[in-house]
C-alpha cells in the first residue's frame, strides 16, 4: 500500500492514529488489507463502550456470536435491540451487502412480508400529492411487538415501528403506548421529510405532525 509522502498526508495520519484504536500506521494498513480486494465499502471498529452498573458492555456480544445487540430491551420488537435484526431491513430495496461479524445480513422486503396487506393513499394539504401508505400484519412467528409505522428517506430506515394516532395514547404513566393495533405494521417512504443528522429520526417541524 504505497501512500503520498508530503505534510498534509502525515497530518492526517496523526489525526486517525490520534483519534482511533490503531497505534501506529502498520496497524492501520493490516486493518485495510483486511478489507480484501473490494474497490468499495465501508468498515465500522466499535470502541470505547461504556459499562453498566452491573458491570456489562452497554453492548452485548456474548449472547449471539453473529449480531450485536442491545441489552435490556426485551419489551421491545427484536428490530429495536437486534442489529442484525435491524439491517434486514435498513432499506426498503436492499441493494447493499452487510456483513456483521464475519456472516452476511439477510434482508427482508418489509413491504412485501405482509400478510393481509392494503395499500393506502394519504395527501398532505401542504405537500399536494399522494403518499403510498402499506399496512398489514408481520408473517414472522412471535413478531407481535412488531408494531406502527416503518418510516423510510430515500431507500433508507430512518424510524422503527414509530407509534402514530392512537398508538400514541399511553395506558398510564409507565406504558406509553396502547394496546391496539399490535401487530399491524404500516410502511411508508417519506422523501419530503427532512432526517436528523444521525439518521434515527425526523426534524420534529411543521411538515412531521
Amino acid at each position: 500500500m504505497k501512500r503520498e509522502d508530503s505534510e498534509r498526508t502525515q497530518k492526517c495520519l496523526d489525526e486517525i492514529l490520534r483519534d482511533s484504536v490503531y497505534s501506529d500506521e502498520e496497524e492501520l494498513k493490516k486493518e485495510l488489507q483486511a478489507l480484501g480486494r473490494a474497490k468499495t465499502g465501508t468498515k465500522i471498529v466499535i470502541s470505547n463502550l461504556r459499562k453498566l452498573g452491573d458491570g456489562n458492555l452497554e453492548l452485548d456480544f456474548s449472547s449471539d456470536k453473529e449480531d450485536i445487540r442491545c441489552r435490556g430491551a426485551d419489551m421491545t420488537s427484536e428490530y429495536r435491540h437486534s442489529l442484525r435484526e435491524y439491517c434486514s431491513l435498513l432499506y426498503l430495496k436492499p441493494g447493499v451487502k452487510i456483513i456483521i461479524r464475519g456472516k452476511k445480513v439477510k434482508s427482508k422486503l418489509i413491504s412485501k412480508s405482509l400478510t393481509l396487506s392494503r395499500t393506502y393513499k394519504y395527501v398532505p394539504k401542504w405537500l399536494g400529492r399522494p403518499v403510498e401508505i402499506t399496512f398489514g400484519f408481520s408473517a414472522e412467528k412471535g413478531r407481535d411487538k412488531d408494531s406502527s409505522l416503518m418510516f423510510y428517506h430515500e431507500n433508507r430506515l430512518i424510524e422503527v415501528f414509530e407509534a402514530v394516532g392512537y398508538r400514541r395514547k399511553p395506558l398510564s404513566k409507565w406504558i406509553h403506548t396502547n394496546g391496539h393495533g399490535m401487530g399491524l405494521v404500516g410502511v411508508a417512504s417519506v422523501d419530503f421529510l427532512e432526517p436528523s443528522n444521525n439518521k434515527q429520526d425526523f426534524l420534529r417541524d411543521s411538515k412531521f405532525t
